[in-house]
């Protein structure tokens, strides 16, 4: 289990409401750092980004994993956490941690 619960993939700029009426494209979101970073790896753009938290997510229609970087947005006073990245040119991947409404 990869702990994250896959949502919707979409195109860029299809409208998407992550919380109902909420846009996802109209948020700044902001990226999760890690309590303690990862340790260095010597590879410069692994390193750059072992501050952050990242979720090992299952791939819903080729299996195997992405690992995507996790964002947070606060939308009506209540703090949304989710993986958020590109599976393909302009293809996007939505996650939520397991057990999230």
């Amino acid at each position: 289990m990869s702990g994250w619960k896959f949502i919707a993939s979409f195109t860029d700029f299809y409208r998407f409401e992550f919380v109902p009426g909420h846009n996802i494209w109209e948020h700044n979101w902001r990226r999760v750092r890690r309590d303690t970073p990862a340790p260095q790896t010597g590879n410069a753009w692994i390193d750059a980004n072992a501050e952050y938290e990242v979720a090992t997510v299952p791939d819903p229609r080729y299996g195997g994993t992405h690992q995507f970087p996790v964002y947070e947005v606060t939308v009506d006073g209540r703090v949304v956490r989710f993986a958020f990245a590109e599976f393909s040119s302009n293809v996007w991947g939505y996650y939520v941690p397991e057990g999230s409404a």
